[in-house]
C-alpha cells in the first residue's frame, strides 16, 4: 500500500508535536512547555522542556519509537514559598500523570486546527523523575525523567 504525500497523513510521525500539545493542555496555561530551552529561562517558570533522546522506527509513517528526555524547572511556588525543589517535584509528578494518562485513555493531540497530530501507543519510564542540581542556577528546581514511547501517526 502506497500513501501519497499530499497531506493526507504526515510522512513522519512528529512525536514531539504530540507530546508539546498533550502537555501544554494538560498541564494549563501556568506552565510553559518547549522542544528548546528558551533564553531568559528563569522568567518563563515553571516549565518543561521535551526532547528526543533516541529511538527508532521501522515504519516511520505510522509508529515511531521515542527515548524522550523531560526536564523540569520551578522556582518557588504559593505552595511551596521555601523551596524550590518540591515545587519542581510536585510539576514533574503533573507532567507524568499527563504523559500516562494520556496514553492509558489513547488522547490524540489536535494542532490549533483540530487535526489530530497522533497519540502515544505505548508508554514505559525508563528513569523516573530524578532531582538535578545546577551550580549556576542555585535557587532553581529541576527534575528530569526519561520516557520510552511509541508515537502512532493519525490515520488517513
Amino acid at each position: 500500500m502506497v500513501y501519497p504525500l499530499d497531506g493526507t497523513r504526515p510522512a513522519f510521525v512528529d512525536g514531539i508535536a504530540v507530546l508539546l500539545t498533550l502537555l501544554r493542555e494538560g498541564l494549563g496555561p501556568g506552565v510553559n512547555v518547549y522542544e528548546d530551552i528558551p533564553d531568559l529561562q528563569h522568567a518563563l517558570l515553571p516549565m518543561v522542556t521535551v526532547s528526543r533522546a533516541g529511538g527508532s522506527s521501522d515504519h516511520p509513517a505510522f509508529t515511531s519509537d521515542f527515548f524522550v528526555h523531560v526536564n523540569c524547572w520551578s522556582d518557588v511556588s504559593d505552595e511551596f514559598p521555601d523551596d524550590s525543589f518540591q515545587a519542581t517535584y510536585e510539576l514533574s509528578q503533573r507532567a507524568a500523570r499527563v504523559l500516562y494518562w494520556a496514553w492509558r485513555n489513547q488522547t490524540v493531540a489536535l494542532d490549533e486546527n483540530g487535526r489530530a497530530l497522533g497519540w502515544i501507543a505505548k508508554w514505559r519510564e525508563s528513569s523516573g523523575f530524578q532531582r538535578f542540581t545546577d551550580p549556576d542556577l542555585p535557587h532553581i528546581g529541576r527534575y528530569v525523567g526519561v520516557y520510552d514511547l511509541k508515537i502512532r501517526n493519525p490515520r488517513p
